[in-house]
């Protein structure tokens, strides 16, 4: 149950207000109800070049979804080129901790169709709901997922279209949406730093209890 200090985040969530949440929309010039938001490393491994094609197909099925995006790495370029020539499409630099607390609160649903890692516990903290594949390539901390309950994982190794089905779907349900936010916050709890620090406290009471191991020689 590897996870970060996730109280941080937490209190910031808590602390912001609607009238913050509308101040971000005026600044990122957002006119869309269905937000969809990635933040992480914009490198191969995450399959940008996949989600930037699922958000094309995203769009054209919903023409009020707007998608945020925000990190760094090599295929920055990329990203920022592509938001240069869609207005839906929202590039923004790294950020860390506390200070992605109102992207995360103004999402609907966090898209990372490759390369989760222990930002699923964000996820879970701010009660946003990823959609992510069966691609190879993620991190242990994909089995946190619970599939129709804490979030989605489309099979299949599915096209972007595929994905971006799947993606539209859930932003065009609300009863969905709250049922996944439902289990994020479930979810929040069993993937605490005070929860892993117990169980790893355990495991290391456990062994010293154990009988001593003993080497057999041929």
């Amino acid at each position: 149950m590897n996870t970060v200090d996730t109280n941080p985040l937490k209190w910031a969530l808590e602390r912001v207000t609607i009238a913050d949440l509308e101040t971000l929309r005026t600044r990122l010039g957002i006119k869309g109800s269905k937000i969809g938001i990635y933040i992480g490393a914009l490198a191969p491994i995450k399959g940008l070049r996949y989600l930037l094609e699922s958000c094309l197909a995203i769009r054209a099925q919903l023409p009020d979804f707007e998608m945020v995006m925000i990190g760094s790495g090599p295929e920055g370029s990329l990203v920022n080129s592509f938001a240069a020539s869609h207005p839906w499409f929202h590039a923004l630099p790294a950020c860390f901790d506390s200070e992605k607390a109102p992207y995360l609160k103004l999402a609907n649903a966090f898209l990372m169709p490759m390369g989760v890692g222990l930002g699923i516990i964000d996820t879970f903290v701010a009660g946003c709901p990823l959609v992510t594949t069966d691609y190879p390539g993620h991190g242990p901390e994909i089995d946190y997922l619970e599939h129709e309950n804490n979030g989605i994982i489309v099979n299949g190794h599915p096209s972007p279209e595929a994905y971006a089905r799947a993606v539209s779907a859930l932003l065009s349900s609300t009863d969905d949406l709250t049922h996944l936010r439902e289990g994020c916050r479930a979810a929040e709890g069993a993937y605490s730093m005070e929860a892993m620090v117990t169980n790893f406290a355990t495991g290391i009471l456990q062994a010293l209890d154990a009988p001593p191991f003993h080497r057999s020689h041929p």
